[in-house]
């Protein structure tokens, strides 16, 4: 799910002529969360692994 939700932001920089989205202090907050959700589950994932 989070991962799902980030794409939208980065695309926007890197393809020109994308609708641009709006950021408030809500939207910026909500994809920093998401983003360290993913890096928690990565952390996790590894460490699994290394096991």
């Amino acid at each position: 799910m989070y991962a799902d939700a980030l794409p939208p932001h980065y695309t926007m920089v890197r393809c020109p002529g994308r609708k641009p989205i709006t950021y408030n202090q809500g939207t910026v907050w909500r994809c920093i969360e998401y983003a360290r959700e993913i890096i928690k589950w990565v952390k996790k994932t590894i460490s699994q692994e290394e096991s």
